[in-house]
């Protein structure tokens, strides 16, 4: 996995003014199976004002659950921390720091190691990190073969409520809705004409 950020220095003020509209990114290149992905997602914190991966913080908040009533902390760690960590692992964030309330008020803190602590957890509550990268990676593999190499058209891919597969539907060029569309024109426009240069660029350097 390698990453970059958006901005040379993380906020590290302690100025309780700050813009809810203001956010710091991670660009993350992993390979997953077969599969490079390229995506960005938010970083909440980090360690010390640190630049580094490893010292990345995820920050959550949640309603506080008795460890000791067994339903309801079941059904915290198998749904709502076991999508904490895949949030997290997708951008490779080693830590989370989760407070508890009730009423409003902050009860504790608990911190929650993602590459080591999470997964094992996860087994006791019959939950695989395991299988869930596996299906990630067989599902971009399926896609990859029903699109190909199609950059024109749009395939729409979705799973509804407690169905067990995953339906696409097809629409030619110029009949999909454009707030389906997050690969526009514009962008693959410029991504055509920056591999050209880098081409042409190549090519003077061997001549």
């Amino acid at each position: 996995m390698t990453t970059a950020i958006t901005d040379q220095e993380p906020d590290t003020s302690s100025n309780p003014d700050f813009t809810k509209s203001e956010a710091y990114y991670s660009v993350v290149n992993i390979k997953l199976g077969d599969h490079s992905l390229l995506y960005s997602g938010e970083v909440d914190c980090c360690l010390n004002g640190s630049k580094s991966q490893s010292d990345y913080v995820e920050l959550k908040t949640n309603e506080y659950v008795n460890k000791n009533d067994k339903g309801k902390y079941d059904k915290f760690v198998r749904n709502k921390l076991f999508k904490w960590w895949v949030q997290s692992y997708l951008l490779g964030v080693p830590i989370i720091k989760a407070g508890s309330h009730d009423d409003g008020i902050l009860k504790y803190v608990e911190t929650y190691d993602t590459i080591s602590e999470l997964p094992e957890m996860f087994n006791e509550y019959n939950r695989s990190t395991k299988a869930c990268v596996d299906f990630c990676d067989k599902f971009l593999t399926s896609v990859k073969s029903v699109i190909g190499k199609d950059d024109k058209n749009v395939y729409i891919f979705q799973r509804k409520r407690d169905a067990k597969e995953i339906t696409y539907r097809f629409e030619e060029e110029g009949t999909t809705d454009q707030s389906e569309i997050f690969v526009h024109d514009e962008y693959k426009q410029e991504i055509a004409e920056t591999s050209k240069k880098a081409r042409t660029e190549s090519v003077c350097l061997i001549l």
